[in-house]
């Protein structure tokens, strides 16, 4: 019988953009079947680097092979997740093994070899010509949307006061009917023009992509969901906020509402903390909507997102921004968000509302605190010299959440943020975290990472 055994969470590209640097997130299993293992690395091009959380428990491993081993702690106790630093300097191909320390002994398993390609900050940030400074670019990501949305949505579009626009819409794979009703809706109008992607890639890697067909004339950008309704004013207020201003992003209310037009809520927010200025709390809840957003081409650097499998695109430009600028938010509703079955994240669940308060610890550490770090790391590599010192500071911290000064950090910042739950909420999953690590048996499904089947390869 083989000795080690091992299971990857994230699935491996063959391809990665790289601009200066990136987190690759990768996240997994491995444990040897009769010896404890010491410490777990990933190892890139022949250079280990730490992971952030290893001896995670994973009741889903336990189950699997807790009759094989000799202690059923080392199944239970196999989880792991990293960022792994991703150089573009290291162009080329890059391989990739796990490194699990056994009896001061490193055993190396091959887990997968990737080209890297460089990006250069100048393919998307480019100048804009005097003539073009108010061109706006809407980006629509689209997938099987209901045919009487999409009409609405384009009708609300062309009825905006501002009319320097062009629509971009990028669609993932709907149905023939579906992306016939896109065409339909958009008729002969030139301004709009639609791609349509060869494989399913999901509303993040979809909006990515849309972003990336930015044309150099259009001075802004705002993203547009399938089947909202804009108020004619939308651009031209928010796009008052960004020119001759410093920020690099703004956004809006939203008034919700249901598939007849029914209003459910007069505001998207039951209550709002300062995200706008506060880079730390947007960093541990996102409270920027993406159809609210408006933004300069200057944030296009934010290309490619960071390869995460739970992360949103809003969330990460957002962040981004306030990195590197100013958010401005117009405190009223400028479209409404209408709520039905299909929503990806819908009012219900919405960014930095009080639903957050469901989540579990564990939820918040996997799907806040790891989207967290990975950002921090991201832009800290990426936009280290553009930062400024208080903000790198921050970024600082927010990489370190799961650690002991890390844990330090949010304690300070939730007794100075009593009314942002954020913080409280991050600690305790930091806290679930370490807690966890110091647990080894009996099994406990209720603090284990649970994942469906996972393949396993075995050394």
């Amino acid at each position: 019988m083989t000795e080690l055994h091992f299971g990857l969470d994230t699935p491996m590209p063959e391809t990665m953009l790289v601009k200066r640097a990136a987190a690759l997130y990768l996240a997994g299993w491995i444990f040897h079947r009769t010896r404890p293992i010491r410490k777990v690395e990933i190892v890139v091009d022949g250079h280990p680097q730490p992971v952030i959380a290893s001896h995670m428990p994973r009741y889903d491993v336990y189950r699997q092979w807790r009759d094989a081993t000799s202690n059923s702690t080392y199944p239970y106790r196999s989880g792991f997740w990293a960022l792994v630093e991703l150089r573009a300097s290291s162009e080329g191909r890059a391989r990739l093994s796990l490194r699990a320390w056994i009896d001061d002994k490193p055993w190396d398993v091959a887990i997968s070899a990737m080209e890297l390609r460089g990006v250069e900050d100048t393919l998307y940030a480019q100048h804009v010509s005097g003539a073009m400074q108010r061109r706006i670019a809407i980006c629509m990501a689209t997938f099987n949307p209901d045919a009487g949305g999409i009409r609405r949505q384009v009708e609300s579009l062309r009825n905006q006061t501002h009319r320097d626009w062009i629509c971009l819409i990028n669609d993932d794979c709907s149905s023939d009917g579906a992306l016939a009703a896109v065409r339909e809706a958009v008729g002969t109008d030139r301004r709009f023009t639609i791609a349509r992607n060869e494989t399913r890639r999901g509303f993040y890697a979809n909006f990515e992509a849309c972003l990336a067909r930015v044309p150099p004339d259009a001075a802004f950008v705002a993203l547009s969901d399938q089947d909202d309704r804009w108020y004619a004013e939308k651009l031209e207020t928010l796009l008052g906020r960004l020119v001759g201003g410093s920020a690099l992003l703004a956004h809006s209310d939203m008034r919700i509402v249901d598939a007849r037009g029914r209003v459910l809520q007069p505001s998207f927010w039951r209550r709002r903390h300062s995200s706008e200025t506060d880079l730390g709390s947007l960093l541990c809840a996102n409270t920027v909507t993406g159809a609210s957003m408006l933004f300069s081409r200057d944030l296009l650097d934010a290309l490619p997102f960071p390869l995460l499998t739970r992360a949103f695109h809003d969330h990460w430009l957002a962040c981004v921004a306030l990195a590197l600028g100013r958010v401005s938010f117009v405190d009223r509703p400028l479209y409404d968000y209408v709520q039905h079955q299909g929503n990806v994240l819908g009012h219900e669940v919405r960014p930095g509302s009080d639903s957050l308060v469901a989540r579990t610890p564990q939820e918040w550490y996997f799907v806040n605190l790891v989207t967290a770090v990975a950002f921090s790391r991201e832009i800290l590599a990426r936009f280290a010299g553009r930062v400024a010192a208080p903000d790198q500071h921050v970024l600082s911290h927010v990489s370190q959440l799961d650690s002991r000064p890390g844990r330090a950090w949010l304690r300070r910042e939730a007794r100075m943020h009593l009314s942002d739950k954020r913080f409280a909420h991050l600690l305790a999953a930091a806290s679930w975290r370490a807690a966890t690590s110091r647990i080894s048996l009996p099994p406990n499904r209720l603090v284990s990472v649970s994942k469906s089947a996972i393949p396993s390869r075995a050394i």
